[in-house]
Formats: structure tokens, C-alpha cells, sequence
């Protein structure tokens, strides 16, 4: 099944759900630990292609996600 496949209820669900979980990044890359992880990570990490939502940083790929997904589990 393709993306345009799907009812447009459902697309329209999925971008909210995507729109929502950015905001919780966002939001999580304030609190304590995300604000102490991130500044360790841009010290072990040279550098990438890929954001960290809130203070506008590029890692790598894996200390991307690792940085993201803690900062959306607050």
C-alpha cells in the first residue's frame, strides 16, 4: 500500500501523530537531562548530517536518534 493509497482520515491522523511527536522533542530538548546529554554528545561527535531537535545541532546519524528519542521520552 503506497501513502496515497490510504484513506485521507488516516494520512491526515499520521501527520498529526508525526507533528506531535516532533513538538515533544522539541519540547524535551529543555528539560535537565536533554540539556546535559547534548552538549556530551557534541563532544564525542564530529558531526553529521542528521538534526537534534531543539538547540539546532547535527550528529551523526545514531547520536541523533539517541539524543531525539531522549528528549521525546521526557
Amino acid at each position: 500500500m503506497t501513502y496515497d493509497e490510504l484513506p485521507a482520515h488516516v494520512r491526515d491522523k499520521a501527520k498529526l501523530l508525526v507533528l506531535d511527536h516532533v513538538g515533544c522533542m522539541i519540547a524535551g530538548s529543555m528539560t535537565r537531562g536533554a540539556r546535559q546529554m547534548t552538549p556530551y554528545l557534541g563532544r564525542i561527535d564530529s558531526g553529521g548530517a542528521s538534526t537534534v531537535f531543539g538547540p539546532s545541532l547535527r550528529f551523526h546519524p545514531a547520536n541523533a536518534a539517541h539524543a531525539n528519542a531522549h528528549s521525546a521520552s521526557m
